[in-house]
């Protein structure tokens, strides 16, 4: 035990959006929130697959369109792990 607390858990790659029609199929079989039951862990968020943010990610320029679906995500998970995080308490034990 190194004494780290786990806060949650992130699903990657939970699903795939088709680019041309927007339906949503998963791309891995799994039941992540049973997990989560059975470690006594809140399920963070789930992030889809998504090419379009990849291929951004790969020349290096950033997408900042905040309606973008999978951005929505990435925002919703921030929020929870702000609301489990106490900065003031992990501030003050840095310092």
């Amino acid at each position: 035990d190194m004494g780290i607390k786990v806060l949650g858990m992130i699903e990657n790659m939970s699903e795939y959006r088709c680019p041309s029609c927007g339906v949503e199929s998963e791309l891995f079989e799994g039941d992540t929130q049973a997990l989560c039951d059975a470690l006594n862990i809140p399920l963070l968020g789930r992030i889809p697959f998504d090419r379009t943010l990849a291929k951004t990610f790969d020349k290096g320029v950033p997408l900042l369109d905040a309606t973008y679906p999978t951005i929505k995500k990435y925002q919703e998970i921030a929020e929870r792990v702000t609301a489990l995080v106490d900065y003031k308490k992990v501030l003050a034990q840095k310092l």
